[in-house]
């Protein structure tokens, strides 16, 4: 009896604290990644994209952050193909392919 006990106190316990755990997930949506462009307004056209970009660009979004200024941010182009992809790629990237890890 005993031990059926104390069998069923650890699987309680099991079950609360996994539940407390998942509830803190739900409650708390700022630990789910999301992109610095869409963390805030609703992304509407490349204006509310950029206001995103600017103000989550702190040092808890990103690790070097202070390193870096914003002077003069202005809209160039959508681009609509993958000519104009490659070329802003390769601009900003030195060539290589952009890779982001998760």
């Amino acid at each position: 009896m005993r031990r059926r006990l104390l069998i069923i106190l650890l699987l309680s316990c099991h079950i609360q604290i996994y539940g407390q755990s998942q509830s803190n997930k739900i409650s708390n949506p700022l630990e789910e990644l999301v992109s610095i462009y869409e963390y805030g307004e609703n992304i509407t056209s490349y204006e509310t994209n950029f206001k995103n970009l600017l103000n989550n660009w702190k040092t808890e979004n990103i690790t070097n952050a202070n390193e870096y200024e914003f002077v003069n941010i202005s809209f160039v182009e959508s681009i609509s193909d993958s000519i104009r992809y490659i070329y802003y790629r390769n601009y900003f990237s030195g060539g290589g392919a952009c890779l982001f890890l998760n």
